[in-house]
């Protein structure tokens, strides 16, 4: 089905409790406007919970969950929202990997607004090709929201730059530079290149040979 008017928000991903989706829909949903519609894909153990969350809070109209979806509608999905949302709260000896579904959105040039946790902050740059915010915060994440809601131009300038962004940051031609660059680097001194750190100098790295 076409989007609904007003700002339309998605979430992709096997829905356990640490996606943090039952969570925005109970604490984040309720706070903004009618016109802000969410839409959730992908199944799993927490939808019960997530569903109970849309009846307390009479969020039917707004809140839909499409369950599994083939990679067509996923592009569609991607596409037809304005903000792709990534809520994620902690979880004991359960973190977040590197965010595929990020990357997913940003080719489709969705900018996200997610937690700043584990993986996540791995593929946003936040301002760039999203923002990201504290973990189960309302006021953040309404705040973040809010700021693109009846703002068509500030929207169409995030999802430029989402998609510029990811194009360069993570397309292949910008992942086989940072391939090379290393096996450069080992060629040259047997040693991988040290993490970039400011803090404090890297541990030292015994040479090959």
């Amino acid at each position: 089905s076409p989007p609904p008017d007003g700002l339309l928000l998605c979430s992709v991903g096997r829905q356990v409790e640490r996606k943090g989706t039952a969570w925005f829909v109970d604490a984040v949903m309720p706070r903004l406007p009618a016109d802000v519609h969410y839409w959730v894909a992908g199944d799993g153990p927490e939808l019960d919970t997530i569903e109970a969350a849309i009846a307390r809070h009479d969020l039917a109209p707004r809140v839909r969950l499409l369950g599994r979806i083939p990679n067509d509608t996923l592009g569609a999905l991607y596409r037809g929202a304005d903000l792709f949302v990534m809520p994620n709260v902690p979880v004991e000896d359960d973190m977040e990997g590197f965010g595929i579904v990020l990357l997913e959105a940003g080719q489709c040039g969705t900018p996200a607004v997610a937690a700043r946790l584990e993986g996540i902050q791995d593929v946003i740059a936040d301002g760039v090709n999203g923002h990201l915010v504290a973990p189960q915060s309302p006021d953040a994440f309404v705040d973040a929201i809010a700021a693109y809601r009846n703002d068509s131009e500030a929207l169409d300038a995030a999802a430029q730059r989402a998609l510029h962004y990811t194009e360069d940051t993570f397309g292949w031609p910008a992942v086989a530079d940072t391939y090379l660059s290393v096996l450069r680097t080992l060629w040259r001194q047997g040693t991988p290149p040290a993490p970039d750190t400011t803090d404090h100098p890297p541990a030292h790295s015994r040479t090959a040979g």
